[in-house]
């Protein structure tokens, strides 16, 4: 809606108001596309890295014991 309002500025609004409206509707629609599609994914991407340290971490752990002469 904010980038509505700005339209009128964009297509008659002098010689100041179309850049300057241009610039802040620029700057709504980027944030929003950052928002809503760069921040998720980012997070999802740092969530299987996380998993995948985690799963070596555990396997890491399990292996030490293996190859060892066993008791009994």
């Amino acid at each position: 809606t904010t980038i509505g309002g700005f339209i009128p500025l964009i297509v008659n609004g002098g010689k100041f108001w179309p850049p300057l409206a241009t610039a802040i509707a620029g700057g709504v629609a980027g944030s929003a596309i950052i928002a809503l599609y760069l921040i998720p994914a980012s997070y999802a991407a740092i969530q299987r890295r996380q998993g995948r340290k985690d799963r070596q971490k555990q396997s890491a752990i399990a292996t030490p014991t293996e190859g060892l002469p066993q008791a009994g």
